[in-house]
C-alpha cells in the first residue's frame, strides 16, 4: 500500500489526479476482465441480489481513492499516514452505531488507545491546520462507509464484484 501511496504522491507532481485515477480504474476493469473466469465469471456479477450496494460501494470507493490521492497531493504524507490510522477507530463506532455490535471492554479500550496514539503522533496544536486536511479526514469517513457496506453485502456476488464496480465507476468518475 505505502509503495502504491509513493507512486500516486509522485504522479500527482506532473499528472492531473483524475488523469491518474481514470487509468488506474480502467487497468484495474481490464486486468479483472481478464481474470474473471478464474472469479466467478462476469455471470456472477449479473446475478447478485445486491447490485445497489455494490454500485454504492464502488462510487464511495471512486471518492475515497480521489480523496486520498489529493490528500496525497497536497499534504504530508506522514500526517495522512497518521490521521488515516484512526480510520480503525471511525470504522468501529460507526459499526456500533449502524450494525448495534456490542464492542466490549477491551475493544473499546484497544480502539481508543489507538485513537489516543494517532492523536499524541499527530500532535494537534493550536496552529491553523491546512484546509487540505479535510482529504484526510473525507477519505477515513468514505473508506469507513465503503468497508461497513462490505459488511452489510457479505460475500453473495463473489470477488469479481467487489472490484469491478469499484474500477468501473473510478473510470467513470474520473472520465472528464
Amino acid at each position: 500500500v505505502s509503495v502504491n501511496d509513493a507512486v500516486r504522491k509522485y504522479l500527482s507532481m506532473s499528472m492531473d489526479v483524475h488523469d491518474i485515477l481514470f487509468w488506474k480504474g480502467s487497468f484495474g476493469v481490464l486486468f479483472l476482465l481478464l481474470i474473471s473466469p478464474f472469479i466467478g465469471g462476469m455471470k456472477s456479477v449479473f446475478r447478485s441480489k445486491n447490485r445497489r450496494w455494490h454500485a454504492l460501494r464502488g462510487i464511495i470507493m471512486a471518492f475515497n481513492t480521489l480523496f486520498s490521492l489529493l490528500a496525497l497531493a497536497s499534504v504530508p504524507m506522514l500526517d495522512a499516514y497518521t490521521l488515516w490510522f484512526t480510520g480503525p477507530f471511525v470504522v468501529s463506532l460507526l459499526s456500533l452505531f449502524i450494525f448495534k455490535e456490542p464492542l466490549g471492554r477491551m475493544r473499546l479500550l484497544a480502539i481508543g488507545m489507538g485513537f489516543l496514539g494517532g492523536l499524541i503522533a499527530f500532535r494537534p496544536g493550536f496552529a491553523a491546520l491546512d484546509p487540505a486536511y479535510i482529504y484526510v479526514v473525507a477519505s477515513i469517513f468514505t473508506f469507513s462507509a465503503f468497508n461497513l457496506i462490505a459488511k452489510m453485502i457479505k460475500n453473495e456476488a463473489g470477488l469479481l464484484s467487489y472490484g469491478l464496480y469499484t474500477m468501473l465507476f473510478m473510470a467513470l468518475l474520473n472520465l472528464g
